[in-house]
């Protein structure tokens, strides 16, 4: 969601900008773009009927993130997919074919201090979970081992499976 052309756009809540407060959006660009390609984060925002249309610096939900994704037809209308997970759900949703939009207390530094943030889960490899991290590098440990580093999960909050097509 940084270093990107679309990463210094402003927020439509006013506040903010897709680098700062974009996770939950980039992240369903990501599902998204595999399937055309010109669904990148400031498309996802700023598109018709987009849930993100207020957003500002506070960021998103995972109901945003289910709301586009119903909206581009990968969730049907009438269910209800965000729910409370742990990482055996999540790889288990993997390993039958789903990708998972995680919303989870991320550290962001060394010092121990968290923030929300919206990534997803794609791959199950060697048994340790493969992230698509918007912000944080893609490589960055899923959870702690051997010290905490900006990125990792402190805590699973929330999960959104979806079926990639």
């Amino acid at each position: 969601q940084c270093g990107e052309v679309w990463s210094d756009k402003r927020l439509p809540g006013g506040s903010g900008t897709i680098c700062s407060a974009g996770c939950g959006p980039s992240s369903v660009s990501s599902i998204l773009r595999p399937i055309n390609g010109s669904f990148t984060p400031d498309t996802v925002i700023f598109e018709s009927g987009s849930p993100y249309s207020n957003m500002g610096n506070e960021g998103s939900s995972l109901d945003d993130a289910q709301t586009s994704l119903k909206n581009h037809n990968l969730i049907p209308k009438n269910e209800q997919n965000v729910q409370s997970c742990s990482q055996n759900d999540i790889a288990n949703c993997i390993c039958q074919g789903q990708a998972v939009i995680i919303l989870a207390d991320s550290y962001t530094g060394s010092s121990g201090g968290t923030i929300g943030h919206i990534l997803v889960a794609d791959t199950v490899s060697n048994g340790k979970i493969i992230t698509k991290d918007p912000y944080y590098s893609n490589s960055t440990p899923f959870v702690t081992s051997g010290g905490i580093v900006a990125g990792q999960i402190k805590n699973l909050r929330q999960c959104l499976p979806v079926t990639v097509k």
